[in-house]
């Protein structure tokens, strides 16, 4: 069990929630509601902030036991598992799975697990902006 604890990691930044200027967020939409999530490429999954699970009726599949890496060497405690969330970013539709964690001022983190998914991307960090090929056209966020 140990090891799985130590698979799930996220940022100082995503926990405290702060917001530098050269931060990523991106738009999204979960069963209506929109958030800002922050694009976190030092957090191995995408999380979410437990009270936004609840009010968004997402159901967790266990977890509680799970403890959550700070990249401080600090655990939290895992509010949860929930797969298969339906997430809206910009024009595109995805099915991710968050990580129910207590986050300190962002609703959502989008990690580099889900970054890794879309395949070769471009990331611009002067403009701030990611582009990548989905079906068969270019997806500039």
């Amino acid at each position: 069990m140990q090891a799985v604890a130590n698979a799930f990691v996220v940022s100082l930044q995503a926990v405290a929630g702060i917001r530098a200027a050269n931060s990523m967020l991106l738009p999204i939409v979960i069963k209506g509601e929109h958030f800002l999530a922050l694009l976190d490429t030092e957090s191995t999954h995408n999380f979410v902030a437990g009270e936004t699970m609840r009010r968004l009726g997402l159901v967790p599949a266990s977890g509680e036991h799970l403890r959550i890496t700070v990249a401080n060497r600090d655990r939290m405690p895992c509010e949860g598992i929930a797969r298969d969330v339906p997430v809206h970013i910009y024009d595109e539709d995805f099915a991710i799975t968050c990580v129910g964690l207590n986050l300190g001022g962002f609703n959502f983190i989008i990690s580099f697990d889900f970054i890794r998914t879309l395949g070769p991307i471009l990331l611009d960090c002067e403009a701030l902006t990611l582009s990548f090929w989905r079906n068969g056209r270019r997806v500039v966020w």
